[in-house]
């Protein structure tokens, strides 16, 4: 028997940590307590609700801890001894004059167990002993076990009106009225540590994936509308999953009547440190399906109502790069657009540093909002590659070449000039006709470049008119694109003022009605209000250098309006630029440090590599390689259709060339690999032809980018592969090494039992080197598994321990090391008939099998199951 009942009892002392060293005190709760004393009284709130501090009020204030004793039913020790029976007359034992007992965090139980406290908690109020339990909605099954029980909610537990509340950045008080429900929290509102608190809490709470993914997605999005939470969890449960969240968990700010949510403010990284590795589990089976899905959709919502900041930290912190970069394509144009061109370009530069392949629509809105930032080298680079890309849409490469237009030189101004050929070619426009030509807006920026950097300034002037009137409204609606592409034409109008042979007349004519047309559109937007970005800026600028050059004799001036305005954009945009470089350095520093930290040479060439390639990888899409369970292969979105890849060889070429990361791979190793039986001049001339297969089966536009070949070697392109045995490598590296396991192993395990439970190319079973490699990832795997049990088992969590253990040993039934982490991590979870059964089935299969006796270790720890009795 332990000291764990004995040790409970207070015996005039408070139980550490219960009470803070700075406490509010709730007299008005304690009055509530007292007046209901004859009955048990259950605390049933969330984290940070002070249950624990308000339960040691009351037993200071009414019985200064004498004849107290507080349980802590977070304690293996209380299952066990409530599982004995022995809970209630220990209790009495210790203290013969017992009159509060106190069961701190019961823990969820089963029927079972429940009902048994249940019949602790009745008969505790029957011999007079005041009963306090504080629990977890998700762990309260009392309702009908404990008659008669007063339930103090989460609602109770808020901070009132009439309790003064000190402000953590303020000296003096203030009075927590006309604050929200989820405002009035009291860990937020007096704890620096309350909101790690709440989300600690809600991470530990065993939810169900509904109730906790609801959770997670208002305290992400901070206010909404309850129907927006559809997609995150779906409409069949929706109703029944905010009722029980509106009665139990007030920070969540659900108004059923309403049908509106504000929840606690919580920051974005903040949520994401705390639950974002155990978010991908309870997305099973729901509608957002992932973390990356979940992530996507909160940040489209609060898009949708304008908050775009916010919505940028949450694809950064929680969505991986991928799904980051392409959330940033489908949105770059609204947001580069709308005036967060320094928020896009930073999450543009995380995403792509660690994602090399990148959407040609996100690379052309990137590229403008670098220009915007000042960054006219990385817009430059972008907006080449864009154009250079067979890959890209009209649009993309139109918008491309069109800045490249505007802030090219040279070489840049070339492509640009290349670039809308094709377009214009493909649309075959015909300009005699003398019929509006049925042209898109891509068909008239390119019109706009070329005439522009051709020097055909009626051309360009006549296709903005054409532009003007596709918009439909007068100069106080131009819109960016259009002032974009006026400042296109004014920035060619300023390079031709320069050359010495004069215009014709004709056209210095249309030129300065250009000018005027331009500087009344801005005087127009300036006396609607708008305010002025880097558009209006852009074509200010050009106009003053245009007017102040004297070539156009042009009288108009601005209004004093416009240039106040004008002026207040560029104090802004430059704060805007020195922000954003800031916001670069800061990342070039971080990313110095984890280097120097990490004096890691692969990871530094790796860097380079994906650098030097970010343009080629701009122009081809992603050729995706699943090897785990089943075999299949994309191309970007599409998948390689199996009958393409119809000899088997070819299946397992590419295997193997994805198996070696890119490395070089001998022809002479691979011919005899594949042919063994066959002359070696005969085996490469079959390499080759498979090796021509499948090029063109992976061929993209008539290339093949993903397959390289040199006179005695190939091997593939990995900075434009991706396949499951990075994320595979990457798990046995976490579960062997990380020291966060602890943290996230649930979410750890649902990888190795789900997409890494199966082996490596089932299906094949004649090649030696792919047995080889399948048998070696199959022993990694086991050794992680075993090494993540026994880093939880040290960490106190053996439920986590055995489970870990129970893959291995489902994986791998041969190795005494399994079977070992297995007996220890079901002793610690006082399962010692499952532990001997385990010692049993281990001495059976090394007897039988391989005819040798177990280790001294596991005999060991087989005599010490039967012969003492374990410390908990």
């Amino acid at each position: 028997m332990t000291n764990f009942i004995r040790d409970a009892a207070c015996k005039g002392h408070q139980p550490q940590g219960a009470i803070p060293l700075r406490h509010n005190p709730r007299p008005h709760l304690v009055n509530q307590l007292l007046a209901e004393r004859h009955l048990p009284r259950f605390l049933v709130a969330p984290a940070g609700f002070g249950k624990k501090t308000l339960m040691a009020e009351y037993a200071d204030v009414v019985f200064s801890f004498e004849h107290v004793s507080w349980v802590n039913g977070g304690s293996p020790c209380f299952l066990r001894d409530l599982d004995a029976g022995t809970i209630d007359s220990d209790l009495h034992r210790f203290d013969g004059g017992l009159r509060l007992a106190v069961f701190q965090d019961v823990p969820v139980m089963d029927e079972q167990r429940a009902e048994a406290f249940g019949r602790l908690v009745n008969a505790l109020a029957a011999a007079e002993v005041e009963v306090l339990c504080s629990l977890a909605p998700s762990a309260d099954l009392y309702g009908e076990l404990v008659p008669g029980r007063v339930l103090i909610d989460g609602h109770r537990l808020l901070v009132n009106a009439e309790e003064r509340v000190p402000r953590l950045a303020e000296e003096d008080a203030v009075v927590a009225d006309g604050l929200a429900p989820s405002a009035c929290v009291p860990c937020l509102l007096w704890d620096e540590r309350g909101t790690a608190q709440l989300l600690e809490g809600l991470r530990k709470e065993a939810l169900p994936k509904e109730m906790f993914l609801a959770l997670v997605a208002m305290l992400l999005m901070g206010r909404g509308r309850l129907e927006d939470l559809d997609g995150f969890i779906g409409a069949e449960r929706l109703g029944e999953t905010l009722e029980l969240l509106a009665a139990c968990y007030p920070y969540a700010g659900i108004s059923l009547e309403e049908g509106r949510f504000e929840a606690s403010q919580v920051g974005v990284e903040e949520l994401g440190r705390a639950v974002g590795a155990v978010i991908g589990a309870h997305c099973v089976q729901l509608p957002c399906r992932n973390r990356d899905g979940m992530a996507m959709l909160a940040a489209d919502l609060m898009l949708g109502r304008g908050e775009s900041v916010r919505a940028f930290e949450t694809v950064g912190c929680l969505a991986s790069r991928g799904a980051a970069m392409r959330w940033l394509g489908h949105h770059g144009w609204d947001l580069v657009g709308g005036g967060y061109s320094r928020e896009y370009c930073v999450a543009f530069l995380q995403a792509s540093r660690s994602h090399s392949s990148v959407p040609p629509h996100a690379s052309s809105a990137a590229a403008w909002g670098f220009a915007e930032m000042g960054d006219v080298k990385e817009a430059r680079r972008l907006a080449r590659a864009v154009v250079a890309s067979s890959g890209s849409d009209d649009a993309s490469r139109s918008m491309a070449a069109l800045l490249l237009a505007m802030v090219g030189e040279g070489e840049a101004l070339d492509r640009a000039d290349e670039a809308v050929e094709p377009l214009l070619r493909k649309m075959q426009i015909q300009k005699s006709n003398g019929q509006p030509l049925p042209v898109s807006a891509e068909v008239l920026d390119s019109m706009a470049v070329q005439a522009a950097l051709q020097d055909g300034t009626a051309l360009a002037v006549s296709v903005f008119h054409e532009q003007c009137r596709r918009s439909g409204g007068g100069r106080r609606s131009w819109s960016r694109q259009l002032l974009f592409s006026a400042a296109l034409i004014l920035a060619h109008l300023a390079r031709w003022q320069l050359e010495e042979e004069p215009p014709a007349f004709e056209e210095e004519e249309m030129a300065e009605d250009f000018i005027q047309e331009c500087m009344l559109a801005l005087d127009a937007l300036a006396v609607s209000g708008e305010e002025f970005g880097w558009a209006q800026v852009r074509v200010g600028d050009l106009l003053q250098e245009l007017v102040e050059s004297r070539r156009f004799s042009v009288s108009l001036r601005l209004r004093p309006l416009t240039t106040v305005a004008l002026k207040r954009a560029r104090e802004e945009l430059a704060a805007e630029q020195g922000a954003y470089r800031r916001s670069c350095r800061q990342m070039d520093a971080e990313r110095s440090s984890r280097e120097a930290a990490r004096q890691d040479e692969f990871r530094s060439d790796s860097a380079r590599r994906q650098k030097s390639s970010a343009a080629r990888a701009a122009v081809f899409p992603k050729l995706r390689v699943s090897l785990f369970g089943s075999f299949v292969v994309h191309v970007g979105d599409t998948r390689v259709d199996d009958r393409l890849l119809t000899r088997r060889k070819s299946r397992t070429l590419l295997a193997l060339l994805v198996l070696n990361h890119g490395r070089e791979v001998s022809v002479d190793y691979l011919s005899t690999t594949f042919w063994p039986q066959t002359a070696p001049a005969a085996a490469r001339k079959n390499f080759y032809a498979l090796w021509s297969l499948l090029r063109r089966v992976l061929s993209v536009d008539g290339q093949c980018p993903y397959l390289i070949r040199t006179e005695m070697s190939v091997r593939v392109n990995y900075d434009l592969v991706e396949s499951d045995l990075d994320p595979f490598e990457e798990l046995c590296r976490q579960l062997l090494f990380s020291g966060r396991t602890e943290t996230n192993w649930e979410e750890l395990l649902s990888l190795a039992s789900g997409r890494f439970g199966g082996v490596l190319l089932p299906a094949e079973r004649e090649n030696a080197v792919i047995q080889e490699s399948r048998h070696r990832l199959h022993t990694n795997m086991t050794d992680a598994l075993v090494a993540a049990s026994g880093r939880l088992l040290t960490g106190g969590e053996p439920q986590g321990a055995l489970w870990f253990a129970r893959e291995a040993l489902r994986r791998d039934q041969s190795r005494e090391d399994v079977y070992l982490a297995q007996m220890r991590a079901q002793i610690a979870s006082d399962q010692r008939a499952a532990a001997l059964d385990t010692f049993f089935a281990c001495r059976s299969y090394l007897t039988e099998q391989l005819g040798i006796d177990p280790s001294p270790r596991l005999v060991e720890l087989y005599h010490s199951i039967i012969e003492e009795e374990v410390a908990l």
